[in-house]
């Protein structure tokens, strides 16, 4: 468990959100069926080894979460 809003301590955050928002920068969709599409290709094209990495740094940031008892970790 994190605190309430700790985006250093959540994978959308500082993960998922940004690869989705440098893939749809700039884009203009013409329907929701469009956005679904380009949501779904940007996904499938994260590798495993990026999802990997990224728990990696999830588990450290934990780690540094709790080594400072519970104080927000600058990232």
């Amino acid at each position: 468990m994190h605190p309430p809003y700790s985006p250093d301590l959540a994978p959308t955050d500082y993960f998922l959100f940004p690869k989705l928002k440098l893939a749809m920068k700039g884009t203009r969709f013409e329907d929701e069926e469009a956005i679904k599409r380009k949501v779904t290709t940007t996904l499938k094209g994260i590798s495993v080894e990026d999802f990997s990495r990224c728990f990696r740094r999830l588990y450290e940031r934990h780690q540094e979460y709790i080594n400072r008892g519970g104080n927000y970790v600058e990232h």
